[in-house]
């Protein structure tokens, strides 16, 4: 539940009560031909006290009205406790006050690191930044991989939004952020989450985690500080590795050569 759903909730009784009272006053008004002033009087007491005020002879029309009156009060009083209480025991208004913590939090960081998205390169970022002297705020929508992070990491504030989301950007106050790595599983969503930043915030250092070399040019054009490619750095790696081992390989006659002399 969100904050306006909690905020509708709680504003449900006096929107009903307050209906209940215009419709108690003016149906007095019409039973009884009493002032509009001790209409509202009556109603509200009664409805207050569960009870009828006498503020004139009050015909049995009039008294059955008011029955009606604080029956429908009671079952609204009734339903309305009954919707909070399974608030609280769901959890519902912890969640929206932890929420709520959460994103003050993050609105008062500064220079701090985004990471959006919650794969592995994702937490392999998050591994190596946890503990450090730079915040970091991760913003993912994947449920499974958010509960996974939040037992591993239980202080890393993580917003549960979708990281493409303009409006996801701005909760992780991206106008205070130092860095952004945009870290998901797919290029298109990389590429628009690159877009996005560098277009509300040009200084922003932007990386970008590319698994298609064909959107690494397009990520460059709209100005992605560091695009890294595992395949490229994997092939890079392996091919260093390659190296080495042929060199050994070569050097090895003259090693012995030199080691039997």
């Amino acid at each position: 539940m969100n904050r306006k759903a909690l905020l509708q909730r709680i504003l449900k009784l006096p929107i009903v009560l307050t209906v209940l009272i215009v419709i108690g006053t003016a149906g007095m008004c019409h039973i009884e031909s009493w002032p509009a002033q001790d209409s509202l009087a009556t109603t509200t007491i009664t409805m207050a006290s569960m009870g009828v005020a006498e503020v004139g002879d009050i015909s049995p029309q009039g008294r059955a009205f008011y029955s009606c009156l604080v029956l429908a009060s009671i079952v609204c009083l009734a339903c309305w406790t009954g919707g909070t209480l399974s608030g609280l025991m769901t959890g519902d208004f912890a969640t929206v006050v932890r929420n709520w913590k959460l994103k003050r939090m993050v609105r008062k960081m500064k220079q701090h690191v985004i990471i959006c998205g919650s794969g592995a390169f994702a937490r392999a970022i998050l591994e190596m930044l946890y503990g450090g002297e730079q915040d970091v705020v991760l913003v993912s929508d994947n449920e499974n991989e958010i509960d996974w992070i939040r037992q591993r990491y239980a202080d890393v504030p993580i917003l549960k939004l979708p990281p493409t989301d303009e409006l996801a950007l701005a909760e992780a106050n991206l106008a205070g952020a130092a860095h952004v790595v945009a870290a998901t599983d797919s290029d298109v969503d990389n590429l628009l989450i690159s877009i996005t930043c560098k277009t509300l915030s040009p200084a922003l250092v932007v990386y970008t985690f590319s698994l298609e070399g064909n959107h690494s040019s397009r990520m460059a054009k709209v100005g992605v500080d560091e695009i890294v490619s595992p395949h490229m750095l994997g092939g890079a790696r392996v091919a260093e590795l390659i190296q080495r081992h042929e060199a050994k390989k070569a050097n090895a006659p003259m090693l012995a050569e030199y080691l039997t002399h």
